[in-house]
């Protein structure tokens, strides 16, 4: 997130102030679904269109977690002012932020305001010019799918009874911005035993960018898995997870499968 404000050699000051805003203790559903995480939105008028040599100014943000999953460790980055003009030239700033949960379905909303000063210089002849800023949020989050999937243990059987085993399709995300997008399930027959495989495929749903996204499991009922890596690369924006059981059970039967994996989300 890339911002310009103009600085103008007039003293002068800024007296600028921010509030958050009430929210009511109130027991409502919480849907496991969408696909924001962390929202950052500049304040109005912070920082303003125009300040004046010798004078402090302040950079608002509002930070909104509207998805499910808790930031415990999120960091705020505000850099890129050149040194000898304003100052500080860069400030971080961690911060934490509850997701949405029956107390609070919107999510915690928490006002961040960063002060900054016009500096005076020696040889900078030029009444007024445009500094650019950037900002950076990164923070930690996760993602949690669970759905019923059907396994038919009899393979190369029609069936008959019971149920198909046909992908899952999730269009509704999961309430954070990598979802689980789909789950193929099938069997296959190894040294005499019947092994479940499930190929879930992973898409990154959100405005930001992730790249390493850490698995931290996958269960089929209450079995955990083996998959076939332990991390994910959405660099490109979508990877797929293979993951493998083998299969007690011998007649098809319907099953929660469930998919938890962590990251880090970066917003700029």
């Amino acid at each position: 997130m890339r911002r310009e404000i103009v600085l103008i050699f007039v003293f002068g000051m800024l007296i600028l102030s921010s509030g958050c805003v009430p929210r009511k203790m109130e027991r409502v559903e919480v849907k496991p679904t969408g696909f924001e995480g962390v929202s950052v939105e500049l304040l109005k008028n912070m920082p303003p269109e125009n300040v004046w040599k010798g004078s402090v100014f302040s950079i608002g943000l509002k930070l909104e977690n509207k998805g499910l999953h808790d930031v415990e460790n999120g960091i705020i980055r505000i850099g890129g002012f050149t040194k000898y003009l304003i100052e500080p030239s860069y400030v971080e700033r961690r911060f934490m932020l509850k997701g949405r949960d029956p107390y609070l379905p919107s999510g915690e909303l928490k006002i961040e305001e960063f002060q900054f000063r016009n500096i005076r210089f020696e040889g900078f002849e030029k009444e007024d010019f445009v500094e650019t800023f950037y900002i950076d949020v990164v923070y930690d989050y996760g993602t949690s799918a669970t759905v019923d999937v059907c396994i038919n243990p009899k393979i190369g059987e029609p069936i008959n009874v019971g149920c198909s085993m046909l992908p899952v399709v999730l269009r509704q995300g999961q309430g954070a911005p990598v979802a689980v997008t789909r789950i193929t399930p099938s069997v296959v027959l190894s040294d005499g035993k019947v092994i479940a495989q499930l190929l879930i495929e992973f898409e990154n749903k959100g405005d930001g960018d992730v790249n390493y996204v850490e698995v931290d499991g996958v269960y089929l009922g209450k079995e955990k898995m083996e998959c076939d890596k332990p991390a994910l690369d959405l660099s490109d924006g979508s990877d797929t997870l293979r993951c493998k059981l083998a299969l007690e059970n011998k007649e098809p039967f319907v099953t929660p499968v469930k998919i938890e994996v962590s990251y880090l989300y970066s917003i700029d």
